[in-house]
């Protein structure tokens, strides 16, 4: 069970970097065969999975998973009906990725055991923490050279221009990701990755890992996501701590007095901190944090501008894909594959209802929701799930399976680890009769 579980690991963090090392591999003129080799392991991985799972005990996960398949099946359908099958079964893979690798992670990762976890949980630890440096030295490298990213992204010149989603404040300033994979999918996978190592602070002693250890990945993480400028990935990170503090400590602990004077003065910490570096940052970068934070506060960012447009065109539009969605292979910027029609929309919800039309893609979404219930084993899970929820609602996250397969691997794992392993915080006590009496005497 062990192995399985970090063939899993693999799986996820190899789906997190597939398009960087896809680029790779074509510089280097090799075949890319990661992603048949990694759907092939997942494949022997799902069966291992259900050989040694009683399916009548999970019978709701499976049944959910079923009418998932249907709603799928029912897109193909109409694909074929359309006359457009290639594009129907290349969307359907993409969305069947992702549930093939939540039926292997609730074989293996929920009945596992608590040292199989932990053991999964160090091995998760130090990927993320490779994918994390691996950033910030490709960051550091084409700071050097801004012509090694051009090349990395496929232009053998090195002259031509990247996409404007890299840059921040009109096209000034370059926001950290990696090759073929930008940065709001980096800010997302390395947010979620943050709040799998937070929740390891509020395990129980002995902790699978230093807590100095933990710490400094987190550190590491978080400014890392800083660096991406995404401001989606800020907003689930904020929300995400949040959810995953409150699950995991009682309220008579977290707002006693105590902590919450510590808490004030740990929120003016950070803020003031967060402002020496922007303050430092912007004056390395010729001003261009501060013309970024201007249009943002104008409400003048393309990039918001562009998510005002999509709803407007979602309702304009709504008699067109409202019943069986656009035609199959023209939604989401995959579909320049095919060729045509562009139907583009930076929102995952609106995304889905566009290729699958409103009745599939909601009986869709309330299937994916009851298999998410059937992998919940723990309240800590709530962060995973709103962090990924409001990075969803503002990016097309539908049709990037790999980041939706992270996110399926991060939520379970965390929600296991700490049904196991979650630390019990004692509420305060109240003062004994004779500290009463005492302080009574005091103030007398």
């Amino acid at each position: 069970m062990r192995a399985a579980g970090r063939l899993l690991c693999l799986i996820a963090f190899v789906s997190l970097l597939s398009q960087f090392g896809k680029t790779l591999l074509s510089m280097a003129h090799v075949p890319n065969l990661i992603p048949p080799l990694r759907d092939g392991l997942l494949l022997l991985l799902v069966l291992f999975a259900i050989s040694r799972t009683d399916v009548f005990k999970a019978r709701g996960f499976y049944l959910w998973a079923l009418l998932c398949i249907a709603s799928i099946s029912a897109t193909v359908f109409v694909a074929a009906f359309d006359d457009r099958h290639v594009p129907g079964l290349y969307y359907a893979r993409i969305y069947l990725l992702p549930l093939l690798f939540a039926v292997a992670l609730e074989g293996i990762v929920l009945r596992a055991s608590d040292d199989d976890v932990r053991a999964l949980l160090r091995m998760s630890f130090w990927c993320g923490l490779l994918v994390v440096f691996t950033a910030f030295g490709i960051f550091a490298a084409v700071e050097l050279s801004p012509r090694l990213l051009r090349t990395l992204m496929g232009d053998d010149t090195g002259t031509g221009p990247l996409a404007s989603a890299w840059y921040i404040a009109g096209g000034t300033w370059l926001r950290m990701g990696l090759p073929a994979t930008g940065p709001n999918s980096l800010g997302l996978a390395l947010g979620l990755y943050a709040l799998l190592v937070g929740g390891v602070l509020f395990s129980r002693k002995p902790r699978p890992l230093p807590s100095v250890v933990v710490v400094a990945a987190l550190v590491f993480a978080l400014l890392a996501v800083a660096l991406t400028f995404s401001r989606s990935s800020w907003l689930a990170i904020m929300l995400g701590t949040a959810a995953l503090v409150l699950a995991c400590v009682p309220g008579s602990v977290l707002f006693s007095p105590a902590n919450l004077t510590r808490m004030v003065l740990a929120g003016a910490v950070s803020i003031a901190l967060m402002g020496v570096a922007l303050l430092l940052l912007d004056s390395y970068s010729d001003g261009a944090v501060t013309r970024w934070a201007l249009l943002n506060a104008s409400g003048t960012d393309p990039s918001m501008v562009g998510h005002h447009k999509s709803f407007v065109m979602a309702i304009e539009s709504l008699n067109d894909y409202a019943w069986l969605g656009y035609p199959k292979g023209t939604v989401g910027a995959r579909a320049a594959l095919f060729g045509g029609t562009l139907y583009n929309v930076e929102n995952s919800f609106l995304a889905l209802f566009f290729d699958m039309g409103l009745p599939i893609g909601t009986v869709f979404l309330v299937s994916i929701a009851g298999m998410l219930s059937g992998l919940w084993v723990h309240r800590s899970q709530w962060s995973v799930l709103i962090g990924f929820t409001v990075c969803a609602f503002f990016l097309p996250y539908n049709f990037e399976p790999d980041i939706v397969v992270f996110f399926l691997f991060v939520f379970t794992l965390l929600g296991r680890f700490m049904h196991g392993h979650a630390a019990a915080f004692a509420p305060p006590r109240a003062p004994s009769l004779y500290q009463s009496t005492l302080a009574t005497h005091e103030l007398a």
